[in-house]
């Protein structure tokens, strides 16, 4: 539904609510949305939360 890309802030906040450090498995599509909020809005890449769940996936050997 292109959610990420549409709304990006607001993806970038559920996200950051629902996964983390407890999360077993990441979303299936969690580097393809983190992808569409940078692109969407590239100041978004410097927000604690975006990279937070950046290194939630390279964590899980995901990017």
């Amino acid at each position: 539904a292109n959610l990420c890309r549409v709304f990006p802030e607001q993806a970038l906040d559920f996200l950051s609510r629902v996964v983390g450090e407890q999360t077993q498995w990441p979303p299936s599509d969690l580097s393809t949305c983190l992808a569409a909020i940078r692109n969407a809005t590239p100041e978004l890449e410097g927000d604690n939360r975006y990279e937070q769940l950046v290194i939630f996936l390279r964590m899980r050997g995901q990017e």
